[in-house]
């Protein structure tokens, strides 16, 4: 599945934040869409479409030595997904002294060490933003990571609707762990609004599957009932896949809203559909086969009238 893997920067000396964006290549247009029409400002939109997954990890450092180029400086402080790079790159920016956000894989031994902490040690802080988890709980530690040469500051979070503590680790050892929390909570939080209207039409379909299969295996295939549940579950991977593709779409843009300080012009909006043809296809013919177990229900029930 496509995604935005977004770059956020502030600026040393500057109190202003300024961000730019690291853009995968299905919102590239739309990166460009705003770059053109977004009013003077501080903002940059670094996009590249042109990198396979091997040179991924280094897209970091090259985003860097742009904005480097373009501003005569390092950004102050990287944002990004933890899945863009490596400890290496982490450790390669850390020798440049340029400051790093992102996440880190829970490990079975830190959850450990974590769960045994006394309540003492978590903090609960209050985060100035709308909506659910407010008040999260932190820890902050000083971690040695692999492939690091230096010790990093780790902040782990608890109550934000997480079974396990959440992992952020950072060389910025001078900003208040809540502020940095509440920063990439600004991605974090519409990311998981979108996970969860994506879960829920998976769990749909799941549902109407299962009631599919229990009311063929106790009836039979050709009846009016297993037709019937076969035309919704039809019409549900149709219907529900658009409706599921353009709520991503929106959500994308929300979050890209989210993240830059200009008002973003929707009007790229439908270049960020990614619409997932095999479900289009699978829906169709499972809407063409439930018609013929309807006319084949109908032909039985004549049938077995007539016998």
């Amino acid at each position: 599945m496509p995604k935005v893997l977004v770059v956020s920067t502030l600026v040393p000396g500057n109190r202003h934040d300024r961000r730019a964006h690291y853009t995968a290549p299905f919102a590239l247009a739309a990166a460009a869409w705003q770059e053109a029409r977004k009013p003077a400002s501080s903002e940059m939109v670094y996009a590249n479409a042109d990198i396979t997954k091997t040179e991924q990890a280094a897209e970091i450092i090259a985003f860097a030595d742009y904005w480097n180029n373009a501003t005569g400086s390092d950004p102050g402080l990287l944002v990004f997904d933890s899945q863009l790079t490596t400890y290496k790159i982490l450790d390669e920016l850390t020798g440049r002294g340029i400051n790093w956000l992102t996440l880190r894989q829970r490990g079975k031994a830190e959850l450990e060490r974590l769960a045994a902490l006394p309540a003492s040690a978590w903090k609960t802080v209050t985060i100035a933003r709308s909506g659910r988890y407010r008040r999260p709980r932190l820890h902050e530690d000083m971690v040695k990571l692999t492939g690091v040469s230096s010790r990093v500051r780790q902040i782990a979070i608890r109550g934000i609707g997480r079974d396990e503590p959440t992992l952020l680790i950072t060389r910025d050892l001078a900003t208040p762990a809540k502020d940095l929390f509440a920063r990439y909570a600004e991605r974090m939080m519409a990311e998981n609004e979108l996970d969860a209207y994506i879960g829920g039409f998976h769990l749909g379909a799941l549902y109407l599957a299962q009631r599919l299969a229990r009311t063929a295996a106790r009836d039979g295939v050709y009846t009016a009932q297993a037709a019937r549940l076969l035309l919704i579950l039809g019409w549900w991977l149709l219907a529900g896949g658009l409706v599921a593709t353009v709520t991503e779409a929106f959500a994308r843009m929300n979050l890209l809203g989210q993240l830059v300080t200009w008002n973003v012009d929707w009007g790229p909006w439908p270049v960020a559909w990614s619409v997932s043809w095999p479900v289009v296809w699978i829906g169709l013919g499972l809407i063409t086969f439930a018609r013929v177990m309807r006319i084949g229900a109908g032909m039985r029930a004549d049938l077995e009238g007539t016998v």
